[in-house]
């Protein structure tokens, strides 16, 4: 049992002085530079998609986050969703209006 709390006060420790380590180490980005966007929808679509997929997929995802996002807020990442009926269609477009359609923005 000893050994068991002592693990885990090692992975506090060490989460903990990770997370110190990241505050200093982190670039602060705009959000509206495209770019910098397009890398990081990229990076992270790659782990969860083919990567042909995702390549096609970035420009898309990035182009509606740039389209709903509000100056001076913050954007309300848990109303950006694709359903089933999206991937047919014109994404940017679906993906937008049902982001207004859903009461989201205001």
């Amino acid at each position: 049992m000893l050994l068991v709390g002592l693990c885990s006060q090692g992975f506090e420790t060490a989460k903990k002085a990770t997370l110190q380590f990241l505050e200093t180490f982190r670039d602060k980005i705009e959000a509206t530079d495209r770019e910098i966007l397009l890398c990081v929808a990229r990076t992270s679509l790659r782990t969860k998609l083919y990567q042909d997929l995702a390549d096609q997929l970035t420009d898309i995802v990035v182009d509606a986050v740039l389209t709903i996002r509000k100056e001076d807020e913050p954007l309300d990442l848990y109303m950006v969703y694709l359903t089933q009926h999206m991937l047919s269609a014109p994404l940017l477009q679906n993906v937008t209006a049902d982001y207004f359609c859903s009461g989201a923005a205001k």
